[in-house]
């Protein structure tokens, strides 16, 4: 995408969803959209009075024939206090498919293009308005699943992330410097500078540092991803029971028929502000026809995926084989046994804990009348919050590429240190601090590869 962007363009694009609505709004950007604005848009007020950062109220017409398309709120901004740092014009119409397409389409006819997907941001991004962190950040806002993923996403769109990798990247280029000096006058090296020194600074410091905003990528997939919940067990325990308890909503069909679910049924809920996908599974038993093999085979695939398993026995039929099968794929750790139909007498099999669970988290509920719905968030809250799934406080969240990145130069400087250990030569020290900045300097977009700006904006929608 970014081979094939002309900044001298100007843009335009739809930036609401379609859909019936009350507002619909068009953008463009580039240096002649207050040119094109002034063909379609017709209000009372001469052209010399417009300014900046100011609505106005008139009319949209087709300069084609002068008819009216809508009446419209027309906002212009000028370069450079705007989202792309180039002039800007916001049209605010009525909502809807064919309006909203009518005026993109006279904007393409008087001048502008279609922009790309993300190609608002990508010129924010290029005019030097966001790094790399922040742009990518837009498209957290915009997917959070919380509050606290809108935090996070909000913490790095003001450059927090930015921050802690810049002031890293600084030091590193102040260890460059001393060993470039040290390297035109090898004579002086011992007074410039310390192998044991900066090795240690490395490790205490630069490497702690980096490892702290790693460790923070858990956050990441728990707050902004959710966390993969999946809900397993023999046919007609009640799973779909429990997921229409927890989700205080009818999202699975309930029937005595064994089997009723054949499908993947998922349903988002919130616990302490953390999203958990919950995902309702076909019941484990003997496949009677191909459907019920493919949901089979989907339950299978999401149980090796889940990051927590909700696995329900019901205390009423006696603990049978496939019981324990199921029960043996279902790591210990990230399990959570629910004891279902509390409100039907007990199988012998459960008058007691069953030996086979020991070890396994387990609470007794009923989803039929609601009874240890409320134990049974409890525990899943503390499952999560309380060390089974990592919860580190950091306010800042680095995505998969930034961790990638970090590790990379981390490896470098691990590598560095130990060439400082063999007293390998200056030039060899020298070459893997570079590598590292390198690497540093890709997560706020100093120096990223065409191939990462095309898929970090690839996956923004077109009029962001």
């Amino acid at each position: 995408m970014t081979s094939n962007i002309k900044s001298e363009d100007t843009i335009a694009a739809i930036s609401t969803p379609m859909g019936r609505g009350g507002i619909g709004i068009v953008r463009m950007s580039g240096p002649l959209a207050f040119r094109i604005i002034k063909t379609v848009f017709r209000h009372k007020k001469p052209p010399s009075s417009i300014r900046s950062h100011h609505l106005y109220l008139g009319e949209f017409i087709d300069p084609s024939n002068g008819k009216m398309i809508d009446e419209i709120l027309v906002s212009y901004m000028k370069a450079p206090n705007t989202y792309t740092r180039e002039d800007m014009v916001e049209i605010n119409s009525h909502s809807g498919h064919l309006i909203l397409s009518k005026i993109l389409e006279i904007l393409l006819k008087n001048g502008a293009r279609l922009a790309n997907p993300g190609e608002f941001t990508y010129r924010a991004f290029i005019n030097e308005r966001l790094d790399l962190t922040q742009a990518e950040a837009v498209l957290d806002i915009i997917n959070a699943k919380s509050e606290k993923a809108l935090q996070l996403a909000s913490n790095l769109i003001k450059g927090g992330l930015k921050e802690r990798v810049e002031k890293i990247r600084k030091r590193l280029i102040d260890m460059i410097s001393h060993l470039e000096v040290a390297i035109d006058f090898p004579e002086e090296v011992e007074e410039i500078l310390s192998y044991a020194d900066m090795a240690k600074e490395i490790k205490d410091e630069i490497i702690k540092s980096i490892d702290r905003i790693v460790d923070s990528h858990i956050n990441r997939k728990i707050y902004m991803d959710g966390v993969n919940t999946v809900i397993v067990g023999k046919v007609n325990v009640g799973k779909s029971s429990i997921l229409n308890r927890l989700s205080n909503e009818e999202r699975a069909i309930v029937t005595p028929v064994p089997g009723t679910t054949r499908d993947i049924i998922e349903s988002i809920i919130h616990i302490e502000g953390i999203p958990l996908k919950l995902m309702d599974t076909a019941g484990f038993r003997k496949a009677k026809d191909e459907v019920e093999k493919i949901g089979l085979k989907l339950t299978n695939e999401r149980l090796s995926r889940a990051d927590l398993i909700l696995l329900v026995l019901d205390q009423s039929r006696k603990l049978e084989k496939d019981d324990t099968e199921i029960l043996k794929r279902c790591p210990m750790e990230k399990t959570l046994v629910i004891i279902n139909k509390t409100d039907l007498p007990p199988s012998d099999s459960f008058t007691t804990l069953p030996s086979i669970l020991k070890g396994y988290r387990a609470v007794r509920t009923s989803a039929l009348t609601g009874d240890g719905i409320d134990r049974l968030l409890s525990s899943i809250k503390d499952i999560i919050l309380r060390g089974e799934i990592d919860m580190d406080e950091s306010d800042i969240v680095p995505n998969l590429r930034h961790k990638s990145a970090l590790l990379r130069a981390r490896d470098y400087l691990i590598s560095g240190i130990s060439d400082m250990e063999d007293s390998l030569p200056l030039e060899i020290i020298a070459d893997d601090l570079r590598s590292a900045l390198d690497a540093l300097s890709e997560i706020t977009g100093e120096n990223a590869t065409e191939e990462i700006l095309d898929n970090i904006f690839g996956s923004f929608c077109i009029g962001k």
